[in-house]
């Protein structure tokens, strides 16, 4: 058992991690319309967690990240694509006064909007334990790849900036 004991402390930190990840986006995204204070939207999104994965761990954590992975490629490929084609690879294109007025910033419809539109390019190509979808039993899981084009960011962001009048 003492040989196991930092293989279950390291697996159960990054589940720990991973949620206060989630948790952390979700109020971001969620603070104008907060009743609550942050700490207990995380207490009550991680206790739920918490149940399920004690009775099943590995198996819990093992789907819970291969789905967070599909989302991550889709994330990545939006800042990638925002940083590199929007903001010209230009780190002078950030304006730091901004981040203190939320009307100057990004919507982040676009990035919404990609995000959405991808799953509909994953769920076609994913193998999950619990769903394998007939391109994937010949391909493989290529869903993080798929996910990963976001090709309507661009479209959309364009058009953002377009409606909105600032990058």
């Amino acid at each position: 058992m003492a040989l196991f004991a930092p293989i279950m402390a390291v697996a159960n930190e990054s589940i720990d991690l991973v949620v206060c990840i989630l948790a952390r986006c979700y109020d971001d995204v969620s603070a104008p319309n907060r009743l609550l204070h942050k700490s207990l939207h995380s207490l009550f999104r991680v206790i739920p967690i918490s149940i399920i994965g004690a009775h099943r761990f590995y198996h819990t954590i093992t789907n819970f990240l291969g789905l967070i992975g599909y989302w991550a490629s889709a994330f990545i490929a939006v800042i990638i694509l925002e940083h590199l084609v929007i903001r010209h690879n230009d780190p002078a294109e950030y304006d730091l006064d901004d981040w203190e007025a939320p009307r100057r910033l990004p919507s982040g419809i676009a990035a919404l909007a990609a995000g959405i539109t991808s799953i509909g390019l994953i769920i076609p190509c994913m193998s999950q334990v619990w769903f394998t979808v007939p391109i994937a039993k010949t391909t493989g899981d290529i869903g993080f790849e798929v996910a990963f084009s976001a090709v309507l960011y661009l479209p959309f962001r364009l058009l953002e900036i377009r409606i909105l009048r600032h990058v």
